[in-house]
């Protein structure tokens, strides 16, 4: 819950998270991707900005994970408290949510994206990689 000033509620903020610790590699996952920069070449190309005199700027994009597509086909047990409508009947099975796109907690989530903007920016944008 969001709170005001006064303590009244102004909105309820929810965030999905897969369990991405029950994950198995080499069964749910093969690789993950931690997307950081080294401080060496963040000095460098701070550095040739500085001799050159270019602007520098940055950004944070939001919900990165949320915006790539999977490669693998990953379930996930319907969330707690989440209403799923019965349609006919499900014979005794249990149903599962089939994820589209990368989800909070996932181990690939962060390699799926790094992997997506990627493409743009070479392919699109005409960019290469240093």
């Amino acid at each position: 819950m969001k709170r005001g000033a006064g303590g009244e509620v102004i909105k309820y903020k929810v965030r999905l998270v897969a369990k991405g610790f029950t994950q198995r590699y080499g069964i749910d996952y093969l690789e993950t991707f931690p997307l950081v920069m080294k401080l060496t070449s963040l000095l460098i190309i701070l550095a040739l900005a500085a001799a050159r005199d270019y602007e520098v700027d940055q950004t944070d994009i939001k919900r990165a994970s949320l915006l790539a597509k999977l490669n693998e086909e990953i379930y996930m047990d319907i969330p707690e408290g989440l209403e799923v409508a019965k349609e006919g009947t499900s014979n005794g099975k249990r149903k599962v949510c089939k994820l589209l796109k990368g989800l909070y907690g996932l181990k690939q989530s962060g390699r799926m994206w790094n992997q997506e903007w990627d493409r743009h920016l070479v392919d699109l944008c005409g960019f290469t990689r240093s």
